[in-house]
């Protein structure tokens, strides 16, 4: 569009005698015009550059780029660097999002990219919380949340509803949490899933207020289920710098627990900083406890307590290629995991491409409603022609299940089923339960042509 070529880079930097700094610092790859997002993938890394995804390889291991491959090209977005995709995020469902963007692509390690429609989130930046709701800032931030995952808003070209992404908090409440004018600009945002902060910050979102320098800190309701009468959630100042030039962009957990920042340096620099922030109680220094090196050790990660490690466990675990992994998991699943290690070794599996009926099955029993919910998602590969029948009956049997996240789920991964008896169960929840939120809209999404 127009714009001059601004050099670009991706550097790994190190820090190698543990003193909290980087002091070592690789450059992976020059090979880019002006990088604006970037997830680490089997042995390199994705990364945006303009509307190009680039796939860039490290074969030999020393942290340089030797292959480069364009995995797709959004020509939907504008040709504005300042306005284009930006901040690749790997979620929980094994697909990479990203802000300002209409396109999802998945990483199948030797087998390449698939790619997919989503739906546009605005902003810097994708995060999700435990359950894989995603998150992201409106115009003038206004912080949204996803209730209803783009995908089955998809299926049904003729009516989209409103509640793929809701302002927060919901539209029964108060006002939006909203960050507006000139001194206060939002930047990034991300929900912490950590523990260095205490239990009071953990499912937070975070906020990066650029040109006030400040992040600010947002509770988000607890549990899985939609937001109904959440009051007004007060965003706090968590850091307020003096320092002129702290001009926070960027936000990420780090593998320590830590809120990494990045920013420029000075107003209109081409430098850049990046702070580590921590408790002033913290005696880390930087040091991340090491992932699980062997396969038995990633399948146990996958309950941690801290959500890099399970994130991380997840992604390392599908990427190994492992014939035995599907096995640990299953077992690990079925065994003594937590609530949200069953969510991950679920998601796992679907990674994997081996959910099987009977850890579906066992695990729609579950008591918890993320994993209740997760393996209802997880079921609908068995509700397709010719579909399982025991699977279906099970889950035409949970229509009056008494959890609001658990029926929104059953409700649209029912949609999913060609079944003659899931039209009669999906009118009696309208009639019983269509005054909770968003359940309409997620009848409606799976009846496309059956109106």
């Amino acid at each position: 569009a127009g714009e001059p070529r601004v050099d670009g880079s991706i550097a790994v930097l190190e820090d190698t005698d543990a003193d909290g700094r980087m002091d070592r610092r690789t450059v992976f790859t020059t090979d880019l015009s002006a990088p604006r997002g970037m997830v680490l993938l089997g042995s390199g890394a994705l990364a945006l550059d303009g509307a190009d995804y680039w796939f860039f390889r490290d074969r030999d291991g020393d942290l340089v780029s030797d292959e480069k491959q364009k995995v797709a090209t959004d020509f939907s977005e504008a040709g504005s660097r300042s306005q284009g995709p930006n901040g690749l995020f790997l979620a929980l469902d094994n697909w990479i999002y990203g802000a300002g963007s209409t396109t999802r692509l998945r990483y199948y390690g030797s087998g390449g990219f698939a790619r997919d429609f989503t739906d546009r989130r605005s902003g810097r930046g994708v995060a999700q919380d435990e359950v894989c709701r995603l998150h992201h800032l409106g115009e003038g931030g206004v912080l949204f949340a996803e209730r209803i995952a783009s995908g089955y808003r998809w299926r049904n070209p003729g009516y989209r509803g409103t509640s793929g992404a809701v302002a927060l908090p919901a539209a029964d409440s108060a006002s939006p949490v909203e960050f507006r004018g000139p001194a206060s600009v939002a930047g990034d945002m991300l929900v912490y899933r950590g523990g260095l902060f205490g239990g009071d910050f953990n499912g937070n979102a975070f906020i990066a207020e650029t040109v006030s320098g400040r992040i600010k800190r947002i509770p988000l309701p607890a549990g899985s289920g939609p937001p109904v009468d959440l009051g007004v959630l007060e965003p706090e100042d968590v850091l307020h710098s003096t320092d002129r030039e702290f001009s926070p962009l960027n936000l990420a957990q780090g593998g320590d627990g830590a809120l990494y920042v990045a920013g420029r340096h000075g107003r209109g620099a081409t430098s850049g900083r990046i702070w580590r922030i921590t408790p002033a109680s913290s005696t880390s220094r930087g040091r991340t406890t090491p992932v699980g090196r062997s396969l038995g050790d990633l399948v146990r990660d996958l309950g941690h307590a801290d959500g890099w490690r399970r994130d991380t466990a997840q992604r390392l675990i599908i990427e190994k290629e492992d014939p035995f992994a599907a096995r640990l998991v299953r077992e690990y699943a079925r065994g003594d995991a937590t609530p949200i290690g069953r969510v991950h070794a679920l998601w796992t599996l679907e990674g994997l491409d081996a959910v099987d009926r009977n850890t579906v099955l066992k695990m729609l029993d579950d008591p918890d409603s993320r994993v209740c919910s997760t393996a209802i998602r997880m079921a609908e590969k068995f509700l397709y022609p010719p579909a399982d029948e025991e699977v279906t009956a099970r889950l035409l049997g949970m229509a009056a299940h008494p959890d609001p996240s658990v029926l929104l789920q059953l409700v649209l991964s029912l949609g999913e089923a060609e079944d003659p008896g899931v039209e009669s169960v999906l009118q009696e929840v309208i009639v019983r339960s269509g005054d909770r939120p968003f359940v309409v809209d997620a009848v409606m999404s799976g009846i496309s042509g059956r109106e």
